[in-house]
């Protein structure tokens, strides 16, 4: 176990950004939810516009840090790169012992069960596998990170020579954020058996009142979409 806590430190870290990031969307989607659609015409729109805007970028801006591939990134994408390479570190005997000194009871055959998710003979990680579900991610958020290096970064190496940047829609946004969530609790698993990691956390009572509190007043119609 003790070869093993620098990564439990680094998937837990990688862990504490992913929760910020869904605390961010769940206040995101509560505040779109009480817009209800509306036009402010009084002004207080470019405050509503600007908490999109923000939320927009700062989200983009993490997904982009979460699958960053550049040598020296510390990022969920290089995690597993990491962990490939050091596959033979997580073998089921090690993986059977972490559970061990994690868990009061276990049920062998179920962690042998759960172990088929990185293994193909039950004995040894399949490192092709963690390259394949690197990969496919890499694919799926291929338009997201087009858009925020070309759009939000104003990245001058990915402008050059690329194709314009398509744009992108809060689903986006929320469909790549659930694709990461969902392999980083994949492979969490190697470190924390058992443990799955609930990336919708629940938010102070009260909260929703502060924005029926900031968008009370005389608007009624619709309001105009943004750039995301």
């Amino acid at each position: 176990m003790t070869t093993l806590q620098p990564w439990i430190a680094e998937f837990d870290s990688v862990r504490r950004s992913l929760v910020d990031m869904g605390a961010k969307r769940l206040i995101h989607q509560a505040h779109l939810k009480r817009l209800n659609e509306r036009r402010f015409d009084d002004g207080t729109g470019i405050v509503h516009r600007w908490m999109q805007e923000s939320y927009a970028d700062s989200m983009l801006m993490g997904l982009r840090r979460i699958l960053d591939n550049n040598r020296g990134s510390f990022s969920l994408v290089r995690l597993l790169g990491n962990l490939e390479r050091n596959a033979a570190l997580f073998s089921f005997d090690g993986y059977l012992k972490l559970w061990v000194g994690q868990q009061a009871d276990i049920d062998e055959e179920f962690a042998r069960a759960l172990y088929t998710r990185y293994s193909t003979d039950g004995k040894t990680i399949n490192r092709r596998r963690i390259q394949e579900d690197v990969k496919a991610l890499l694919v799926r958020g291929k338009t997201v990170l087009r858009y925020v290096n070309t759009v939000v970064a104003h990245d001058s190496a990915s402008v050059v020579n690329s194709t314009p940047a398509v744009a992108i829609t809060w689903a986006d946004l929320d469909k790549l954020f659930d694709e990461v969530t969902a392999l980083f609790n994949k492979y969490y698993g190697l470190v924390r058996p058992g443990v799955h990691v609930d990336f919708a956390p629940v938010l102070p009572a009260g909260f929703e009142q502060a924005f029926n509190r900031m968008i009370e007043g005389p608007a009624n119609q619709r309001m105009e979409p943004t750039r995301h």
